[in-house]
This record gives C-alpha cells, sequence and structure tokens, in this order.
C-alpha cells in the first residue's frame, strides 16, 4: 500500500531548442588599460630613489618616498602605466588612494600588464615638485642600463669593450 497518491518527482522539462528564446551571451570587452604618456622630467629637478619590494597584495610599502611627496593614508592617486613604467600622480579625483599605512597598492591590472608578481623589486623614483611617483620594474631598469651603456660604448655592449 502506498502512502503517497501524487508523483513522487516533478517531470522534469527541457529547454526549447528554439534559439530565438536563448538569450544571445553579451561580447566580452575588455576594461582598456590606463596608458599614459610618460612625464618629461627637466633637468635639475630634485628625484628621489629607492628600491622596493612589491607585497603579496600588490603594495609597494617604501615610506620614504611617500612621505618625500607630502602624502599619506587616504591620499587619492592616480596611476597609469606606459612601457614598464608605472607613473603615479596625486589626485584628489583619483580611483585609487594610498592604504591606511600610507603603502600603495599597484592595481591587478597594472600588475599583470607590467609582468609583476609579488617579491619582484621595483625602482621608485619621486618628483616631489611635480607630487609624481614613478615606478619602473627591473625589465624597465635593464633596457635602460644596456642603452646607457651602449651609448658609453659606442654601441658594443661587450664585456671586453666595457671594461676598457
Amino acid at each position: 500500500m502506498s502512502v503517497f497518491s501524487g508523483d513522487i518527482v516533478a517531470p522534469l522539462l527541457l529547454p526549447s531548442r528554439d534559439r530565438s528564446l536563448t538569450p544571445t551571451p553579451r561580447p566580452k570587452t575588455a576594461r582598456a588599460l590606463p596608458l599614459t604618456e610618460l612625464p618629461a622630467l627637466p633637468r635639475g629637478h630634485s628625484l628621489r630613489h629607492a628600491v622596493a619590494a612589491l607585497d603579496t597584495h600588490g603594495r609597494c610599502t617604501d615610506q620614504t618616498l611617500i612621505q618625500s611627496l607630502g602624502w599619506a593614508a587616504g591620499q587619492g592617486v592616480d596611476i597609469s602605466a606606459a612601457h614598464g613604467v608605472i607613473v603615479v600622480r596625486a589626485d584628489d579625483t583619483g580611483l585609487h588612494t594610498l592604504a591606511r599605512r600610507g603603502h600603495l597598492r599597484i592595481p591587478a591590472p597594472i600588475r599583470h600588464w607590467c609582468d609583476l608578481a609579488a617579491g619582484d623589486r621595483l625602482l621608485l623614483a619621486a618628483v616631489p615638485d611635480q607630487q609624481l611617483l614613478v615606478i619602473h620594474t627591473m625589465a624597465a631598469v635593464d633596457v635602460m642600463l644596456v642603452n646607457y651603456y651602449a651609448s658609453l660604448t659606442g654601441g658594443d655592449t661587450s664585456r671586453e669593450h666595457a671594461t676598457s
């Protein structure tokens, strides 16, 4: 004798094969990375430099340069990138702000575009007069050094020529 008087399992309804009833997927559009023109640094500007490592949260934690710029926690900044260089400008209406300890968090899309990972070392250059921080990846530093040494050696970067 059955305790149930009706169907135990509701009938399964299969979706219609009519494609006109299927929602059309929206095309995925990638957000453009904020690219920038590299700032011109006139001679005579006082640059301050530091080398810092990127932490596991994408933060650059050098306080000396942040303080030399007069920035503090909550400071609005605009962050963009070009040619393996990250440019950070003070901007009260910027999308980004310095973290509560004054650390600069580099947004993930820029870290990925510059091929940065936790522990990577960065060359930081602050220009206090312009409220500007320029962050160079080690790949960008390599290119600058090779070009600089090539200019000193007439284009030859071999070890023998460079040591003479």
